[in-house]
């Protein structure tokens, strides 16, 4: 993985260069493990070098890693998509925001932010068009696994994509209440 890192850009050998062989093929190796599948990416954001990335599975360590949350979701049949930045002159992307989305079920049932908490303010659009972008019908997200209040962020959803059903959502968060 080492020489594959090499040979993938010629500025690539800077990356390495004051590390022992050691460190420089633990570096290659968690480039290669970080490294997005260009066919995974499904919508990209150019301007602010953000994008939204099919993680194909509902579990993925690495994600979990990143976010500081479980990385899986309570459905089986669920996969988990990631909104991810990636400035240039980066090697790895950063993920920002991660969704359970159920494709049969037109649903989603988690939209968590670092540490399980609601994302950002900031990636709210972004959340939207994503909801937009799936046709989704229904979201579930109510907080749970999360000690964040997560009232404001769905009312916010609701309100910019108001085609979802949330009413199974404010159940939920009825009864954990």
């Amino acid at each position: 993985q080492l020489i594959a890192f090499l040979k993938e850009h010629p500025d690539n050998q800077k990356d390495i260069a004051d590390m022992s062989l050691e460190e420089a093929t633990k570096f290659a190796v968690n480039y290669f493990t970080e490294k997005e599948v260009e066919e995974n990416i499904i919508k990209r954001y150019p301007k602010k070098n953000m994008f939204w990335y099919n993680i194909g599975e509902g579990s993925c360590p690495l994600e979990a890693s990143r976010m500081g949350h479980c990385g899986r979701s309570d459905k089986d049949d669920s996969v988990l998509y990631s909104l991810r930045r990636k400035s240039p002159g980066m090697k790895v992307s950063d993920s920002h925001v991660t969704i359970s989305y159920v494709e049969s079920e037109d649903a989603v049932y988690q939209i968590k932010g670092k540490g399980n908490c609601t994302p950002e303010e900031r990636y709210g659009p972004y959340v939207v068009d994503f909801l937009k972008m799936m046709d989704v019908q229904r979201v579930h997200e109510t907080g749970m696994h999360s000690d964040c209040n997560f009232n404001d962020f769905i009312e916010y959803l609701s309100e910019k994509y108001p085609e979802a059903d949330y009413e199974a959502s404010q159940k939920r968060q009825l009864e954990e209440l």
